[in-house]
């Protein structure tokens, strides 16, 4: 099985009123060669840090399409080493 694209959702929530803060959850949607698909969320991207979550999925994105979604350790190890964030313990 391996990652064949990567969908991204900016679920902005509409406020019913002004007391409610903030909610804009990212989705994310891992789509596979062989039909499966998963869900996830981007964490930490709400009110106004959802825009930057969607960058940086869209942008990490394209960098695992082509692998195996159930060697999650390879890919965490990728983005670990690989990535400006990942070494200094940021976003992956």
């Amino acid at each position: 099985m391996k990652i064949m694209s990567i969908e991204v959702f900016d679920c902005e929530l509409k406020k019913r009123d002004q007391t409610m803060s903030s909610y804009n959850p990212v989705l994310i949607r891992v789509n596979t060669d062989s039909g499966l698909s998963g869900i996830g969320e981007v964490g930490l991207a709400y009110g106004a840090g959802a825009k930057a979550g969607v960058g940086i999925i869209r942008d990490l994105a394209p960098l695992i399409v082509g692998e195996d979604p159930l060697n999650i350790e390879k890919i965490w190890e990728f983005f670990f080493r690989k990535t400006l964030w990942g070494m200094g313990g940021g976003h992956v």
